[in-house]
């Protein structure tokens, strides 16, 4: 993935392509997916970081799960 996209993630409904992965390697382990998902996590971070309302600690014990 080359770029940033500028919309938000809730409102996109499109999955991240799949390629043919390598015989044997195992799909959930590609770097590209693997960074992708850290990319959701991310964003998800910074919004919790960046609300003015305070978050319960259950949602920051979550996010660090996440990651």
């Amino acid at each position: 993935m080359t770029g940033r996209s500028s919309i938000a993630p809730q409102y996109i409904d499109t999955s991240f392509p799949v390629a043919p992965s390598e015989p044997g390697a195992d799909p959930g382990l590609r770097h590209d997916l693997l960074k992708f998902e850290l990319s959701k996590v991310s964003a998800q971070v910074l919004d919790h970081a960046m609300r003015v309302d305070a978050q319960p600690y259950s949602s920051v014990r979550s996010l660090h799960e996440k990651l």
